[in-house]
């Protein structure tokens, strides 16, 4: 157990009891599936209350350099207070940026958004539970901010929810995406859409490749209840993408 503490409330929001158990199982999948090392130039996008960098400060010694932002100011404020205090290696930033479930006051429209990170200057960038949150064209956006920060070589781990024939016709899947939006992603709820949005597996490709990304490797997530068990590692499917 770490002995960070975050606010219970917004621990809650982010695996509850689980908080640090869910950071720390991404950091072993982000060294497994990803090749994070302790070396790397980090960038954790969408840090929340810090429970990914948490993870991989207390699985790599606090080593890393890392730069971490998310919409909400109370979870950057969080990391800064919590993480930043001890380990000032970790820096974290607000980004006011419009999310219509997260952050519907924001002044900056999340297609416009400039990631707080330098040209080729990130070896590891990761994104989970973002994209899932997110149209398309805000989507792209984002994978063209993350080509423009990494090095060439580095990688983007990012989490979605792919929409294929067989989600679509799994009668155990924990979401259905039974409504089209307009952008052609799909969602369940959409008087509220950005609770959770879906992407067809082929549009999500065709997002890396238009972004500048070519090498692309997929891992399903455990939500459809179609995936084989013996690979599944996390809910939420798993792109890595090379530059």
């Amino acid at each position: 157990m770490s002995n960070l503490v975050i606010p219970a409330e917004r621990a809650a929001r982010h695996g509850g009891p689980d908080f640090f158990k869910g950071g720390a199982k991404f950091a072993e999948t982000f060294e497994i599936w990803g090749g994070l090392s302790s070396k790397d130039t980090v960038l954790d996008i969408g840090c929340g209350p810090g429970r990914m960098a948490i993870g991989i400060g207390e699985r790599f010694n606090w080593e890393n350099d890392l730069i971490g932002f998310d919409v909400i100011k109370i979870d950057a404020d969080i990391c800064r207070n919590v993480i930043s205090s001890q380990h000032p290696n970790f820096k974290f930033v607000h980004v006011n940026a419009w999310n219509g479930h997260y952050n519907p006051a924001g002044t900056i429209q999340p297609y416009e958004v400039e990631f707080p990170a330098l040209d080729n200057s990130i070896d590891f960038a990761f994104a989970t539970s973002v994209f899932t949150h997110m149209y398309k064209r805000e989507a792209g956006h984002y994978l063209k901010e993350c080509y423009r920060v990494l090095k060439a070589g580095g990688r983007l781990f990012s989490t979605w929810f792919s929409i294929t024939d067989a989600t679509s016709q799994s009668k155990h899947a924990r979401l259905k995406f039974s409504h089209a939006l307009h952008d052609g992603s799909f969602t369940d709820f959409p008087d509220r859409p950005e609770e959770v949005i879906g992407f067809k597996y082929e549009d999500i490709t065709d997002l890396f490749q238009s972004s500048g990304f070519k090498s692309v490797t997929f891992f399903q997530g455990d939500w459809s209840k179609t995936a084989d068990r013996s690979t599944v590692r996390h809910g939420q499917d798993v792109f890595i993408c090379t530059k």
